[in-house]
């Protein structure tokens, strides 16, 4: 394991320790059947497994405790969209689209050529676009791609918060928590598809540190699921 991802793993060991506002909350969709077979899902629009709706509704439960949601977000994706419908109706919200906001942003990486296989025979293939940032998958998008999409829309809701004073929840992907980790933390790493900051059905937060911004792992209903978004 690199450097890097030791550092984003040690985030849940900081979980509640910062005391600063929290100006997002991030959480990672359920476990679907591609976890536990180690595909790469990419646009493969999946539903949640039996695992995953668990995580779900135990991910909603944590949810629950957290005042002043300011706006609830998620991936247009079903596995995504339906983690956020177990949280929603938890709280007695309605999931239309006026209210559970569906952002293209959100999206996981699209693999292209990649979707589809098993992620340890494809591990090679991937490391190249990884070394190459700027390089799309074919018949997909660049690492940097990613991360310009996943900057504009939190760059948004976190000044958004600042001035508005609540924060804002999304539901999302390994792939894009793992972008907006490395943007927070300052890495020029992209490990973004071999790595994980959070499990199936997990919590981050995104809280201001001395003029800038912190993350931390808050809550994972299972460290043991499989990775990969």
């Amino acid at each position: 394991m690199s450097d890097k991802l030791d550092l984003l793993r040690s985030l849940r060991r900081r979980a509640g320790a910062s005391g600063e506002r929290v100006l997002a909350y991030v959480a990672r969709h359920g476990q679907t059947i591609m976890n536990v077979e180690g595909v790469i899902k990419g646009m493969s629009d999946v539903a949640l497994d039996e695992k995953g709706q668990r995580q779900a509704a135990q991910l909603a439960a944590r949810l629950q405790r957290i005042p002043n949601i300011r706006e609830v977000y998620t991936s247009p994706m079903e596995r995504a969209w339906e983690t956020a419908a177990a949280y929603m109706h938890l709280v007695g919200r309605s999931t239309d689209n006026q209210t559970l906001i569906q952002d293209r942003r959100l999206l996981t990486l699209k693999a292209g050529c990649f979707e589809g296989t098993v992620k340890n025979a494809a591990r090679e293939g991937i490391k190249l676009f990884l070394q190459n940032p700027t390089v799309p998958f074919p018949n997909g998008e660049s690492i940097r791609q990613l991360e310009d999409r996943v900057w504009e829309f939190f760059e948004h809701e976190l000044k958004e918060a600042k001035a508005e004073g609540g924060p804002c929840l999304s539901f999302t992907h390994n792939s894009v928590i793992t972008s907006l980790a490395n943007r927070i933390l300052g890495s020029s790493e992209h490990e973004v598809e071999l790595g994980e900051v959070v499990g199936p059905g997990g919590l981050i937060a995104v809280y201001e540190e001395r003029g800038g911004y912190g993350i931390e792992v808050l809550f994972e209903p299972e460290i043991e699921s499989p990775s990969e978004s």
